[in-house]
């Protein structure tokens, strides 16, 4: 009979063997540690780890060495897309105010020293009752995530305030370290009329104090009057800013535009006294980054919606929001307020005079000049000059600004009853009126090409006159030709 060597020992060697098996069989379990998070409750007591919800993802490290199967006998479904139950851990999340969902991201991840793990699953469930005696339902099941390999990663819809317990394991029992990360599309603080964000208004166009502003995970106003501009139902994203007005004229801007579209509107709404945001009453509306306002109250509370001018879901565009006062008008914004130019003797421009047409109005009660395009200007400002000459050229030089298209025009006669009798064709910066009457006053008109508020322009303007015409101009005053002999 073989007897095992272990039973052939006696004595003093076999006492210092069963020492040694149980220092060994000691130090095994004392490394052996149980996530805290094994099981989603102990006792009465929730032991699933809470994960925080963001709009971004921020992992946190976590691994299921050691971990056992769950034990709430009958109460936890096993998962419904793959076998990861014998080695599972439990986090805990709370889908956040103003979401509809939550999405539940893990990644292989070398923790403590503990290789990542390779492949994972993730189940979620909502419970009802309480620790001990949680009865959970599945709402979800992930094995390999799409984009994500061979970790899971899922999306679960769900209304705002849903606690979701949190599964985790590897499939097959395999353990590792692993990051997960909670996150859902909260939207915007400003996301409705009623939360509107308020903007400082700059006391000039210059911008120095703007919000940062975002459309990602805005979602439609529904309550409120269709815009008027821009693609039928095309908004699906919409934002709200409110000012108080303290100029008559405002510009409102999206400036650093960014992400996935830069196609936007920008709506601007009243209130009635008394009023709330279901009494809006749009004021203007305008396709772009730029939104130019007049006849507004000093004093009075406007509302802005601006969105993306696309139906995108995952829109994540981002911006700064500025609220701008242009200057006054001009002092020769009209006609009456015509500013004088002295006339040059020749056409070298010695003598000009600075001119803008920002925060320029249109004249409405005079002709629109002939060589401007219908409906595609908003601005002049008003130049008069005493002709010295029967002929004359009007030019401007050095153009600056957000547009160099300009139009020229001259007009005879007085403000309240001009004539055209000059307009800029071929060069649109050059103007050559002749049969003029020495010492009459003459007018000239000057705006941009554009019907675009924003679209303002600095520039210089001389008035010339051409050289006297040469002494054989006519037939009597022929110079006479000398006769060479040869070629």
């Amino acid at each position: 009979m073989n007897i095992p060597y272990f039973f052939n020992l006696t004595g003093k060697a076999f006492k210092q063997l069963l020492a040694f098996t149980l220092i060994i069989l000691t130090s095994f379990n004392a490394t052996a540690q149980i996530p805290l998070n094994d099981n989603p409750c102990n006792g009465s007591t929730i032991s699933a780890l809470t994960l925080p919800v963001n709009a971004a993802c921020t992992f946190i490290a976590a691994q299921n060495i050691d971990a056992s199967n769950s034990s709430i006998p009958g109460s936890i479904p096993d998962p419904t897309c793959a076998p990861f139950q014998n080695a599972d851990v439990w986090f805990v999340a709370t889908v956040p105010a103003g979401a509809t969902s939550l999405t539940i991201r893990t990644v292989s991840a070398t923790v403590n020293g503990n290789p990542g793990i390779g492949d994972g699953g993730l189940s979620l469930y909502t419970a009802t009752g309480t620790c001990p005696s949680l009865v959970m339902t599945e709402i979800g099941c992930n094995d390999d995530g799409v984009l994500n390999g061979s970790m899971p990663l899922i999306t679960v819809n769900q209304p705002a305030g849903t606690v979701v317990y949190i599964r985790f394991g590897g499939i097959g029992g395999e353990t590792g370290g692993f990051n997960i990360c909670a996150t859902a599309n909260i939207p915007p603080a400003n996301n409705e009329c009623i939360n509107a964000q308020t903007a400082t208004v700059n006391p000039n166009l210059l911008c120095g104090v703007v919000t940062a502003g975002t459309c990602a995970s805005a979602t439609l106003s529904t309550t409120t009057p269709l815009p008027a501009c821009g693609g039928a139902n095309t908004y699906d994203d919409d934002v709200w800013y409110k000012f108080v007005a303290t100029s008559a004229t405002h510009r409102v801007s999206l400036l650093n535009l960014a992400g996935s579209s830069t196609a936007m509107v920008i709506n601007l709404y009243s209130i009635p006294p008394g009023g709330d945001c279901t009494n809006l009453t749009q004021v203007n509306c305008a396709v772009g980054n730029t939104l130019t306002a007049g006849s507004l109250t000093i004093g009075t509370t406007y509302y802005v919606r601006v969105f993306t001018n696309v139906i995108n879901a995952a829109s994540n565009t981002t911006f700064n929001f500025c609220v701008g006062t242009p200057p006054p008008p001009p002092a020769n914004d009209e006609c009456l307020g015509a500013i004088s130019l002295p006339v040059n003797p020749d056409f070298n421009c010695g003598l000009v005079s600075s001119g803008t047409t920002v925060s320029a109005t249109q004249s409405p009660t005079l002709p629109t000049p002939t060589c401007a395009v219908a409906n595609a200007w908003n601005d002049d400002v008003w130049y008069s000059f005493v002709a010295t000459n029967t002929s004359h050229r009007v030019r401007l030089l050095n153009i600056t600004g957000a547009t160099t298209d300009m139009t020229t025009a001259v007009y005879s006669g007085t403000c309240a009853a001009l004539v055209q009798i000059g307009c800029a064709t071929i060069d649109p910066n050059v103007v050559n009126v002749t049969g003029l009457t020495v010492g009459n006053t003459y007018f000239v008109r000057v705006m941009t090409g554009s019907a675009t508020a924003t679209l303002d322009a600095s520039f210089q303007i001389c008035v010339g006159t051409p050289p006297p015409p040469p002494a054989n101009d006519e037939c009597p005053n022929a110079v006479a030709l000398t006769v060479n002999p040869n070629y």
